[in-house]
């Protein structure tokens, strides 16, 4: 069997979303970030209805193999549904 050459491994794509928020200048990785699932904007864990939960998604083909993020519901998209149910 052939040894695995390190340029045969594939290449780790990294995403560096900076938060949505009005007034934050957080930035971060796929992995410390979380993308609303309502808006589809990056925010920092500080503007995320932890409530609501957080998922892993595992981006579809033809995505870049193994990239994966974090998903849940910014603030402001939890009040907007808050009012419509209430």
């Amino acid at each position: 069997m052939p040894l695995l050459r390190t340029f045969d491994l594939p290449t780790p794509t990294l995403l560096t979303p900076e938060c949505d928020a009005p007034g934050c200048g957080v930035a971060g990785d796929q992995y410390t970030m979380i993308r609303c699932r309502g808006c589809g904007a990056w925010f920092c864990p500080d503007h995320i209805a932890a409530a609501e939960g957080v998922t892993l998604v595992r981006a579809p083909d033809p995505a870049p193999r193994g990239l994966a993020y974090y998903q849940g519901c910014c603030v402001s998209c939890q009040r907007a549904r808050q009012r419509t149910h209430h």
